[in-house]
């Protein structure tokens, strides 16, 4: 399996680009790494609160399968599995949440964990 760190990045089609003006692809993330395309990720673990937020704003909760231990809104989101710190993220415990992708913090703490996760 294959996770795939981003830094922060929701692409969405509606509300990313001027009316009539094209949306661009995304070719790397925040860390400068290409973004590997694939499937539509099934499996996310979440490693900022405001992205958590978001994605359940998106109608996406379902999909968490991991989320760090400041994320507590919406309420829903605590019922996800608490995988400790978004800086410095443990990442055998993020593994183990089997995701398709995982997002994180992009910066010099998480610059390790960014490329063991894109390694596994």
């Amino acid at each position: 399996m294959r996770a795939a760190p981003i830094a922060f990045v929701l692409a969405l089609a509606t509300g990313a680009c001027q009316p009539g003006q094209a949306s661009q692809p995304l070719q790397s993330d925040d860390f400068g790494d290409a973004i590997v395309r694939g499937q539509v990720p099934r499996r996310v673990v979440s490693l900022n609160p405001a992205t958590t937020d978001l994605i359940f704003a998106l109608g996406a909760g379902d999909r968490l399968v991991g989320r760090t231990h400041w994320d507590h809104y919406p309420p829903a989101a605590e019922a996800v599995p608490d995988l400790g710190s978004g800086l410095r993220p443990n990442v055998e415990l993020i593994l183990a949440a089997k995701p398709d992708l995982v997002i994180l913090y992009a910066s010099a703490d998480n610059r390790a964990a960014a490329r063991e996760l894109r390694t596994a």
